[in-house]
């Protein structure tokens, strides 16, 4: 069972108290104070189709009424209760499927009082007074100490402006004043004697002491509260038990429970807003509603009208129903018959426009289980939507054009639907007269229609009055449900209307006409729709072309009525208009040429809006002009005047080369669709490869006629002309330097070591070049070598000393011829004793005439074994600084001690006075550099050794 807290939900539905339950819990409160709390009854039923006609009957305070589960699984009633007010449950059954209910009893705290059971027996299942109920009511307890009451005095209580007296006439008394969530409450003193004597507690809902007053209480309000008490203020009940019976496609009778007599009733389409004005007043518990749409859901609301005080009631709803499906009428012809004009049982939807291709044909069940029908309702086949992965989505199968404008009076769409499946969605059958729309909804059906797939199918019309004398289009527009089993499905759709002959009078194929010769005619006759045909041409279609003057007539047979019209075609005469041949010429002519437009009685228009019947021209152009007879009818011609432009031929710009290069330039006349080439040596190819020098020439004629010619100069330049003259030498001991020149002082140059100028200074040995390029980029170059010669090497040796005895030759070499100083011209000369002292000379000349020479000094020497006794050393060498001469010497003089560099530089020269016997010289060497030098010793003037010492 389901539990539901009232605290947590609305109080609506069929909960509400009867006005006969609210004035007998009112008659009880004289005795028990005001103690409202609810009761909620709460029904079920296992299976979710609702209680089947079963009932239950549920009475407080003596006031009975009746509840059921209309539909659905389960559904609460609320009841307000007060302590001590009789509560009991009479199961009444009456219908089917009893194993199916049961019902519970739930207090304000959500306890269940009582639980029936599935199956529940018949009769009272429980009888109890109503307990536990907070309390709503003041309470004032008095008091009198003599115990003769309150001799005069009194409390006024008023409760919302109705007041209540209260007095004590014994000891002691009480009173309990009712209230409700909200009252005014006051409290009013009057005095009375011995008011001494009185003392009183007041109380407030809840037992809440609210103060205690007396001995000789105040006199007039002494206090005034805002009830907090949880009894809500009586209100306006609501009307339970609202069912909707006997609903045909038009009307509906709705019926609900209460007291009351007067109620308004209100109905919308299903699925809008609860209504917010008022409705149909209504007196009772019974009303027809009528002027309803077939195929129709809806929901009606009722509601209450108290008056007073009390309201109205909310309303209770919605109670949902749907209106019967609008069966076929058929036509009610007034004139005429009715007629099947259109029909089709869906063998194939080639007719059709389906938008998106949700809409199929097929023979036998649909593709999903519990959904569609078993098979056609008539033919082999129907149409139907596979909603198998197409849910909440909308497809439109939409008819070719229905043809309703040849009939009148009445006509009517008929067709059958199998809607079977637990979420079928929407059809929509809309009417237009355009296939784009706007459509407007003629009939709507949403949800299951048959409960299973061999169900037989539902036959449905729907009126089309409104459309006859215009064509239609019936779209079918379907909205699925939100899974497969919402296959809808509709089979042999028909169209029938009243049909008479008067209704095609004015049948026409158009009026009379007349053309022009020049334009020609192509007339579209069209008779309309019929059943058949038959032209004054033997043709037997709807509509023919004509194009030549006549009359032409056609019969047409119109669902046995037959139809004839006649049209007649004249032609004005022909107008003869020839400008003459397109024609052309070269644009390096000129042209003069003169039209002329014959009609001599016409009117003429040129392109220029000239007006006269010749005209002009000398340029090209496109020229027309516009004939217009005594009948308006107009001819044209024009003319085609085209300047064709000279062929454009283009040789090579001038063009030269150096007199060192060969040519072989191709030159092309260009326009290879010409029809000739006339080069200046007659040859007649597109080109021509010129090898030397000179002036050529090419005239072009092209396809239209028209030449042009172009001449081109090919010129030859020389080389410049370079002289560095003949290969040169000179001798290395000579100062050398030549100025080579190339000449063509207007070139550019380029020597071998990348200068640019004209002439090149040359003072040394190698090979010379220049290239120079002219002020015509011809290119020419010279090259001269310039060799170096060796002179002979001659070298006599050093200046030496010769002593008695010994002979010295001189050596000049073998490199040529040789001149010495006495003349001699032999290669060596040896010097003796005689000779000495004495300078000698030679000169050599090689054989490419260079020269060199020599000279020697050759001193006379005594000898050094004359002066000095055994060795002269020198130490130590290396040396630091100084160094030392140790001798012994055979004879005294003065000493000159020298010492040179290794280049023959005298550094410094120490003198000494030697003696005879042995001795040591210190050479002071502290003033030079490390490095190697010679020391020369000279005794008087005569060398007498040297050494060579290094310094560190």
């Amino acid at each position: 069972m389901r539990r539901k807290n009232y605290f947590n939900r609305e109080r609506l539905g069929i909960t509400s108290l009867l006005k006969g339950t609210i004035l007998t819990a009112l008659l009880f409160l004289s005795a028990v104070g005001y103690s409202q709390c609810y009761y909620t009854v709460e029904l079920d039923d296992t299976f979710g189709d609702g209680w089947n006609g079963n009932q239950l009957e549920v009475t407080v305070g003596g006031v009975s009424q009746t509840i059921t589960l209309s539909n659905g699984s389960s559904d609460t009633a609320m009841f307000s209760v007060y302590n001590g007010v009789n509560f009991e449950l009479n199961y009444l059954g009456g219908g089917s499927f009893n194993g199916e209910v049961s019902f519970d009893l739930v207090d304000d705290n959500n306890n269940t009082i009582y639980q029936s059971g599935t199956g529940p027996f018949t009769g009272v299942h429980f009888s109890n007074p109503v307990s536990g109920c907070p309390s709503c009511d003041y309470v004032i307890d008095g008091f009198d100490s003599f115990g003769d009451g309150w001799n005069g005095a009194s409390i006024d209580i008023d409760v919302n402006g109705t007041i209540t007296n209260f007095t004590v006439s014994g000891s002691s008394g009480s009173i309990n004043i009712p209230s409700a969530n909200g009252d005014n409450v006051s409290f009013t003193f009057n005095s009375g004697s011995w008011d001494s004597e009185i003392t009183f507690d007041i109380y407030g809902p809840g037992n809440v002491l609210l103060g205690s007053y007396g001995p000789n209480p105040s006199t007039g309000t002494f206090l005034t509260d805002v009830s907090n008490a949880v009894c809500p203020p009586p209100s306006c009940p609501l009307p339970t038990n609202v069912t909707v019976t006997n609903v045909t496609s038009t009307s509906a009778i709705v019926s609900w429970s209460g007291s009351g007599s007067n109620y308004e009733i209100a109905y919308v389409p299903s699925g809008n807003p609860a209504p917010t004005g008022p409705g149909t007043s209504v007196t009772g518990t019974t009303d027809t509603l009528t002027g309803l749409s077939a195929g129709t859901n809806y929901d009606v609301y009722v509601r209450e009208i108290c008056g007073g005080s009390l309201g109205n009631s909310s309303w209770q709803g919605p109670e949902f129903f749907q209106t019967a499906i609008q069966f076929p009428q058929g036509t009610n012809c007034t004139v005429g018959y009715d007629s099947l004009l259109f029909e089709e049982e869906f063998n194939s939807l080639s007719n059709w426009t389906n938008s998106p291709a949700e809409w199929n044909t097929n023979s036998g069940t649909t593709g999903s289980s519990s959904t569609g029908p078993s098979g056609a309702q008539s033919g082999f086949s129907y149409a139907y939507v596979e909603t198998s992965g197409f849910y909440n989505s909308t497809t439109d199968l939409t008819s070719p054009l229905i043809e309703l404008s040849n009939f009148g009076g009445d006509a009517e769409l008929t067709f059958w639907m199998h809607a079977y499946g637990a979420q079928i969605g929407t059809l929509d059958v809309d009417i237009a007269t355009s296939p784009s729309g706007p459509y407007t909804t003629e009939f709507t059906w949403s949800g299951q229609f048959q409960t299973d797939e061999t169900d037989p199918w539902q036959h449905i019309g729907v009126d089309l009055s409104s459309y006859v004398g215009q064509d239609i289009y019936v779209r079918f527009s379907y909205t699925s449900g939100s899974s497969f089993t919402s296959d809808i499905a509709i089979d042999q759709v028909r169209v029938n209307a009243c049909f008479d002959c008067s209704y095609l009078a004015g049948f026409s194929i158009g009026n009379d006409t007349t053309y022009c010769a020049n334009q020609g005619i192509s007339l579209p006759l069209d008779a309309g729709p019929a059943n058949s045909y038959t032209w004054s041409t033997n043709e037997t279609t709807q509509s023919i072309t004509v194009d030549t003057a006549g009359q032409y007539s056609v019969t047409k047979d119109v669902a046995g009525c037959q139809l004839s019209d006649t049209i007649e075609l004249f032609s004005t005469p022909f107008i003869n208009l020839d400008l003459g041949p397109d024609t052309s010429y070269c644009a390096d002519e000129s042209i003069n040429l003169s039209l002329n437009a014959q009609n001599p009685t016409a009117s003429y228009m040129w392109n220029d809006s000239s007006t006269s019947q010749f005209y002009s021209i000398d340029t090209a152009g496109i020229y027309s002009v516009t004939v217009t007879d005594s009948n308006n009818c107009s001819a044209t011609d024009g003319v085609y005047v085209v300047e064709h432009q000279i062929p454009n031929v283009v040789l090579p710009a001038d063009s030269d080369y150096c007199a060192d290069q060969t040519i072989a330039y191709t030159l092309d006349a260009g326009n290879p669709l010409a029809t000739g080439y006339q080069w200046q040596d007659n040859s007649t190819n597109q080109t021509f490869t010129a090898t030397t020098a000179g002036t050529y020439w090419v005239e072009v004629t092209d396809i239209n006629g028209c030449t042009n010619a172009d001449t081109m100069d090919i010129i030859e330049d020389p080389l410049p002309v370079i002289n560095l003259g003949n290969d040169t030498s000179y001798c290395d001991s000579e100062d050398f330097n030549i100025t080579l020149d190339a000449d063509n002082p207007t070139a550019d140059f380029w020597w071998n070591d990348g200068s640019d100028d004209q002439t090149l200074l040359v003072d040394s040995d190698g090979t010379y070049w220049v290239e120079v390029t002219s002020t015509q980029n011809c290119v020419n170059s010279d090259t001269i070598t310039v060799i170096e010669n060796a002179s002979p090497e001659v070298d006599l040796g050093n200046d030496t000393m010769l002593a008695p005895g010994y002979t010295i030759t001189l050596d000049a070499g073998n490199a040529g011829t040789y001149l010495w100083n006495d003349g001699s011209t032999d290669t060596t000369k040896t010097i003796t004793w005689n000779d000495v002292p004495g300078e000698f000379s030679v000169q050599v000349e090689s054989a490419d005439g260079c020269i060199n020479g020599d000279f020697i000094f050759i001193d006379a020497n005594t000898g050094i074994e004359d002066v000095v006794e055994g060795d002269i050393k020198v130490y130590p060498n290396p040396t630091n600084d100084n160094a030392n001469i140790d001798m012994n010497l055979k004879e005294g003089g003065e000493m000159m001690i020298e010492v040179y560099s290794l280049s023959g530089q005298l550094l410094q020269q120490q003198q000494y006075g030697a003696s005879v016997g042995h001795q040591v010289v210190p050479v002071d060497l502290s003033t030079v550099e490390s490095g190697m030098y010679i020391i020369n010793v000279k005794l008087d003037g005569e060398r007498i050794a040297n050494f060579n010492i290094t310094k560190m």
